[in-house]
């Protein structure tokens, strides 16, 4: 079954959107609200901070979008549909996921300093919202995120079986 059979094979921007929306600590205390007792004015607090980070987060998107398109179709590493486009990372490390880019030395520094970028930012905004939690909200949230990550660790060793 060829890339166009499920639709069109995700570009690097796209992988590290989805990597980067999976581990969101902002959006995770905004889903966990009820649980985490916040109250108006804290959730008010957060969903500016989460408008915000879109805000800063959104011209590194496009300046990556950029640089994916920018590349010839089939190229490696190309625009997207390309052959290498979408393929994550090999387990020894040497494959061409969103961290490396999959392109040469250049591109994939670029890429990475970009996704590096937009990490930050999203860091920067998580560190925020947690300060406007209480001491026993934020022991919550770090019990409720053990709790999550545990959950996903063994999701993905039960799809590598």
């Amino acid at each position: 079954m060829g890339p166009g059979a499920m639709g069109r094979m995700p570009s690097p921007a796209d992988e590290i959107r989805r990597n980067l929306e999976a581990s969101d600590g902002l959006r995770f205390l905004l889903d966990h609200r009820k649980p985490l007792e916040m109250t108006r004015a804290q959730r008010d607090t957060l969903e500016r901070y989460r408008d915000d980070q879109s805000a800063m987060q959104k011209p590194v998107y496009r300046e990556l979008e950029k640089l994916v398109s920018d590349r010839p179709m089939g190229a490696p590493g190309g625009g997207r549909g390309g052959p290498e486009g979408g393929r994550r990372g090999a387990p020894d490390g040497g494959g061409r996921g969103p961290e490396s880019g999959g392109r040469g030395p250049a591109a994939s520094d670029t890429v990475r300093a970009l996704a590096n970028r937009l990490a930050d930012i999203q860091s920067a905004f998580r560190d925020r919202a947690r300060q406007q939690l209480t001491a026993t909200q934020r022991t919550k949230a770090d019990s409720l995120e053990l709790i999550w990550l545990e959950k996903e660790r063994k999701r993905l060793e039960k799809a590598q079986r």
